[in-house]
């Protein structure tokens, strides 16, 4: 997807740094990270080395800490001023299409924070524990809009980001299950206190929407730093059906899988449904409700077919 073709020209919004400039920023700070931490954190199909991660994803994730010391100053001095004692969470938005890498960006980014800013809690939660189960998309006739914003409980997920801002120390979240491909009954995952919080998610840059009186709150509303991956649509279509053919395959094993149900169908047969299901549903959403929302990130990361990242956009304001 060509970065320029956008409503305002992201050159004139964002400042662009080719991997050469980026390099240049390469972190002197000993950060101990070996190849073990990733392997055993990522468990990846598509490889990550220590040299890539501290070159290219370490640079972002201090330059992510820069505004987290900002903002941890500021809240001190209101404290100060204010005689309060209130630590707000620093919470960073990860976005883009559906199989374009947050889950593992989200991932790196995770450990990344948690070595530089030891003894802090650092959380990732992803929007998918906020879609709604099965069995009300099937009831609001959705089904196959699962993954469009309005397949997801937005009172529910703004109504977390909300308590986490507040202060309020344990709260929970739905667990979704991407080997049943629904949301777990009475299962949740228990967020506690979090310095940051790392929220992913194909919608959550979604722009206000026109009320009658008024514009209804966003998610984006309660996040310091966003970020939007991106690549090619054709690249990002291939490697969605690598997922598919690869959820297929780990179906053979597990009669529990939601993609059990393709497993008597040929490889063939499967290229073509998951190109179709690309092209109807995913691309659909791409198209309407993902990329146009690319230009309200703090950074734009683009990345090739290999998986490696080939151009940051940083935003200037």
């Amino acid at each position: 997807m060509d970065l320029k073709k956008t409503a305002y020209p992201l050159d004139g919004l964002y400042n662009k740094f080719s991997l050469k400039k980026w390099n240049k920023y390469k972190s002197d700070e000993d950060v101990d990270i070996n190849q073990e931490d990733v392997s055993s954190l990522l468990s990846l199909d598509v490889e990550f080395d220590t040299k890539e991660i501290l070159e290219i994803y370490l640079p972002i994730a201090e330059l992510i800490m820069l505004n987290i010391y900002n903002r941890q100053s500021l809240n001190n001095k209101m404290n100060e001023f204010l005689n309060a004692g209130i630590d707000i969470p620093f919470i960073v938005g990860i976005a883009g299409s559906v199989a374009v890498g947050k889950s593992t960006f989200s991932k790196i980014l995770q450990l990344l924070f948690t070595k530089i800013y030891k003894s802090k809690n650092i959380e990732l939660v992803t929007t998918d524990g906020f879609l709604y189960p099965n069995s009300i998309l099937e009831k609001k006739g959705i089904m196959e809009r699962k993954g469009f914003p309005e397949s997801y409980n937005t009172k529910l997920l703004y109504d977390f980001l909300f308590n986490i801002k507040s202060g309020i120390k344990s709260l929970k979240v739905p667990k979704y299950s991407h080997l049943v491909y629904d949301i777990l009954e009475d299962e949740n995952i228990t967020i506690n206190s979090p310095s940051i919080l790392i929220l992913e998610g194909i919608n959550v840059l979604q722009p206000p929407i026109p009320k009658e009186n008024y514009f209804e709150p966003v998610v984006s509303d309660f996040f310091d730093f966003s970020i939007y991956l991106d690549a090619d649509e054709p690249v990002i279509r291939k490697w969605y059906i690598e997922r598919f053919l690869n959820l297929r395959q780990k179906a053979f094993s597990d009669e529990n899988s939601f993609f059990n149900r393709f497993v008597d169908i040929g490889d063939k047969e499967a290229v073509e449904l998951a190109t179709q299901i690309w092209e109807t549903i995913n691309l659909k959403n791409l198209d309407e409700n993902i990329l146009p929302t690319r230009s309200r990130a703090s950074m734009i990361i683009k990345k090739n077919e290999n998986h490696k990242v080939e151009e940051l956009w940083l935003r200037k304001i």
